[in-house]
């Protein structure tokens, strides 16, 4: 391979890396922000605190940036992927046909739920219920998501999905998904949360300084307990599993592969440190928590690298050889 097809590779690698990076935080986002938005404007009600009402407002408008990331970059890294992936990525959307378009009016349901509680009054009971509607919609749409990206990534579930494409939400590879997925919507909200309550320390929009401590300490709490699950349940899994990934990651001598493998487990340990030293310092860390938005950003992005390696284990590269065996037997296929 000479110098312009690698340089052209590793473009094309770091392209679809960074779509699927700002993807993945969208999505995680959409779904923790109508669920944020509620506690807080339920707190708002009970304590009587006008912080509380202003960081819901400013959650609800942040959340209409998400849906755009999520609808752009989806479809960006949708086309991306399936460029390199192509038979994998088909395969499972052709298998799981009648969800996958489920997915865009979920998003469109969302959309519409939170636009109706930003032209609600906070103090109306519907403004609750339409914020739990979006929440229930954008958990719908990661659940649809997750399924999609387990049936793409594991063909072990396709001589079952041909025979009926539920049952890939009772697969173990949904499972260890849709799990990964709900613990990263804490803690993507949880920062969200640490961001809003920075801005405080600045300039006043509305929220003191005292208040923005506490609202960083509130999204420092749940982020850290989401962080420490997620090591924990993805580590149970890969010792379930034999350590297969960890040994096939360790015995492949690929530079590259073990670079990004070495980015996140660092990326993981500093931000464990980070979130502990704001719970340490009761909030009073701004600096600690715009760090902590942009480690999180630096560790997603080298997961989702990782993942589109080809030599790593359990990604799409390795389901490219099952379906060109599958092709023949796909629905519609002669």
């Amino acid at each position: 391979m000479n110098f312009s097809a690698t340089a052209l590779l590793i473009s094309s690698q770091l392209a679809t890396s960074l779509a699927v990076t700002i993807f993945t935080i969208s999505m995680c986002a959409l779904v923790a922000i109508p669920w944020l938005a509620a506690h807080m404007r339920f707190w708002g009600r009970r304590n009587g605190k006008k912080s509380y009402f202003t960081s819901a407002d400013l959650l609800v408008r942040i959340s209409m940036l998400c849906l755009s990331g999520v609808f752009i970059f989806g479809m960006l890294s949708f086309h991306l992927v399936s460029l390199r992936h192509s038979p994998a990525l088909m395969t499972a959307i052709i298998l799981m046909a009648p969800l996958s378009v489920a997915v865009p009016l979920l998003c469109f349901v969302w959309g519409a739920f939170c636009t109706l509680s930003k032209k609600t009054s906070r103090w109306s009971e519907n403004d609750l219920l339409y914020l739990v509607a979006a929440g229930v919609a954008a958990v719908g749409a990661s659940v649809i998501v997750t399924a999609l990206i387990a049936g793409a990534v594991d063909d072990s579930l396709w001589r079952d999905m041909r025979k009926d494409f539920i049952s890939v939400f009772f697969s173990s590879s949904f499972l260890f998904g849709f799990v990964v997925a709900l613990l990263s919507s804490f803690l993507v909200g949880g920062i969200l949360l640490m961001l809003i309550g920075r801005r405080s320390f600045y300039w006043e929009r509305g929220v003191s300084v005292s208040e923005g401590a506490f609202l960083i300490q509130m999204g420092a709490a749940p982020s850290l307990f989401a962080v420490i699950l997620l090591v924990a349940w993805v580590s149970g899994w890969w010792l379930f599993d034999g350590l297969v990934p960890l040994r096939a990651i360790i015995y492949s001598s690929d530079i590259v592969l073990l670079s990004l493998s070495g980015v996140l487990v660092v990326g993981v340990v500093v931000l464990v440190e980070m979130l502990a030293s704001v719970l340490k310092k009761k909030g009073n860390a701004h600096r600690t928590s715009f760090a902590v938005a942009v480690l999180l950003f630096v560790t997603v992005f080298s997961a989702t690298s990782l993942f589109g390696m080809p030599d790593s284990p359990g990604t799409l590269g390795q389901s490219q050889k099952a379906s060109k065996a599958m092709k023949q037997n796909l629905p519609g296929a002669r």
